[in-house]
């Protein structure tokens, strides 16, 4: 009798052991479908590739110059990884931003650093159908004053060889301040 208790009892524990292997396995296997690239993704193919820069700032101070980014798919084309270069004197600036579309929240974000600073942006938003163009807002604290600015980043794509970024800061009691834009073209 003991021994017919003894193997009642191991095959309830092993059988309840491979349901929850099969219930983790299962989970794995929506976990693996949830990070699969997204038609969303698709979009964001616009931007890649190997882009010269015509840069234009409007504020604090007007200036131009030139330079060159390099977009290439990252991990499994999940994200688009974006290094920059370009500018000269205190226009120059070395750049990362990683774009990318988040699926849980439904919104394209982007993550950038560069060399203007020590801080990160991390905007974030949508597709615009109409003016073909990734509209990310986000918030900077002001380097100097420490102040809290609204910004957009805008990414309006003029054709399979030309899109546009505009950099725009919304100041209290002020119109919107174009800071930067830079028109890219495909070499």
């Amino acid at each position: 009798m003991r021994r017919q208790a003894v193997l009642v009892l191991t095959l309830a524990v092993a059988g309840g052991t491979l349901a929850a292997q099969d219930k983790g396995e299962d989970v794995m296997k929506q976990y693996a479908e949830r990070s699969k690239p997204v038609a969303e993704h698709e979009r964001l193919d616009a931007l890649a590739g190997s882009w010269k820069q015509e840069i234009v700032w409007h504020a604090p101070a007007a200036g131009k110059a030139s330079g060159r980014s390099v977009n290439r798919w990252i991990l499994g084309r999940r994200f688009l990884q974006c290094e920059t270069v370009g500018g000269s004197g205190p226009f120059y600036s070395e750049g990362l931003t990683t774009l990318g579309y988040d699926v849980r929240k439904k919104e394209y974000f982007a993550l950038g650093i560069d060399t203007m600073g020590t801080a990160y942006v991390n905007p974030h938003g949508r597709w615009d159908e109409a003016a073909r163009s990734f509209v990310l807002k986000g918030e900077w604290l002001d380097d100097l004053s420490g102040a809290p600015y609204a910004f957009t980043q805008t990414f309006r794509i003029e054709g399979k060889d030309r899109y546009v970024y505009e950099l725009v800061f919304d100041v209290p009691n002020q119109p919107p301040l174009k800071v930067l834009e830079i028109t890219h073209t495909r070499e």
